[in-house]
């Protein structure tokens, strides 16, 4: 009888399953092509286990998010709680959805749910007596960073993880640089269908390490009937704005109701939103699936997760600056509610 409760100590003890509640995250796993930036993990890693608090920085196109949730993906066994907070997004609704989150674990109303206002007062002071939380308040542009001070000044036991376009206020940075030429190639070997020397270089070179435009250039090169390397090679030399060129060129390739539910996309929340939510507002039910997968091809939306029956996608706020959705946000086209993006 001894050695049976013995037994059943140890797997108390040593058994995460005994040990450790449930885990609550809405982490979204990073792209399957991120490649290097192995120093700015480290970093990450170091700023967070010495002063709970690390800033992630850099200009779009570089990766902030995706270094950002690769670090949490790595590490997230360590956390009990991991939230993603979108800063294009009113922040108390934000923090509601963790509260309820948290309730809904507990099974009882650790924090209130009925007045919005009183949501982060109730739900810092909740995680400021815990740790082994994560919090990732993502999505800041230039001059925004006041928004999250009260964050930045918090004291608490947790990690939080800021991932903004400024520096302003903000510490322990861990400043987002373009990929190193080797890393380049390696990212536009993966991508590239044929694997042509002479192309790899070209993107890796002509992009001069920034992600995204890579991402954009080979998917270009695969997807585009006609569009040859010399003839690509030369629009990228002659464009002022390589970004918007390649969001022109994979537009010139969509259906009309591909490019419409785009341009509705790029009006509402370009971050996380469902098929079922594209299904309402498209105009073009019938052609909704075809439409995803174009979108999606020419990386102009990537899915999420691998819900099969309601996927979540976003869109890269690069995508939604550089477009022709530009001029409708400016006018309010389509009746939808306009929301920073």
């Amino acid at each position: 009888m001894k050695n049976f409760l013995l037994i059943v100590m140890v797997l108390v003890i040593y058994n995460p399953a005994f040990t450790r509640a449930e885990q609550i995250s809405n982490l979204i796993m990073p792209v399957s092509y991120f490649v290097d930036h192995v120093k700015q993990l480290n970093l990450l890693k170091e700023n967070l286990t010495k002063y709970r608090q690390a800033s992630v920085i850099g200009v779009s196109g570089l990766g902030k998010t995706q270094v950002t949730r690769m670090y949490v993906h790595e590490n997230k066994d360590h956390y009990e709680i991991i939230w993603f907070i979108d800063c294009n997004l009113d922040i108390n609704e934000e923090l509601l959805k963790l509260a309820k989150a948290i309730n809904a674990v507990a099974k009882t109303k650790l924090i209130s749910e009925e007045d919005i206002f009183l949501v982060k007062k109730e739900l810092l002071a909740y995680l400021s007596n815990k740790d082994h939380w994560l919090l990732v308040l993502d999505n800041l542009k230039i001059n925004e960073n006041q928004k999250i001070k009260e964050f930045i000044d918090w004291e608490h036991n947790g990690h939080v993880i800021f991932v903004s376009q400024d520096r302003e206020l903000l510490t322990n940075i861990v400043k987002m640089s373009r990929l190193e030429r080797s890393d380049a190639i390696i990212l536009a070997k993966n991508l590239l269908y044929n694997k042509d020397p002479q192309s790899v270089e070209f993107l890796a070179k002509a992009f001069d390490g920034y992600p995204i435009l890579i991402v954009q250039g080979a998917q270009l090169l695969n997807l585009v009937a006609g569009l040859n390397m010399e003839e690509y090679k030369k629009q990228v030399n002659q464009s002022e704005d390589k970004i918007k060129l390649n969001v022109t060129l994979a537009l010139n390739e969509l259906k009309p109701s591909a490019k419409q539910l785009l341009n509705k996309i790029a009006l509402i929340n370009n971050q996380a939103f469902s098929k079922q939510l594209l299904g309402i507002i498209t105009d073009s039910k019938d052609t909704l699936d075809s439409d995803i997968l174009e979108l999606s091809k020419f990386s102009l939306i990537s899915n999420t997760d691998d819900n099969k029956e309601n996927p979540i996608f976003e869109m890269y706020d690069i995508i939604a600056e550089k477009g022709p959705v530009l001029r409708m946000r400016a006018f309010g086209t389509l009746g939808l509610k306009i929301v920073s993006i």
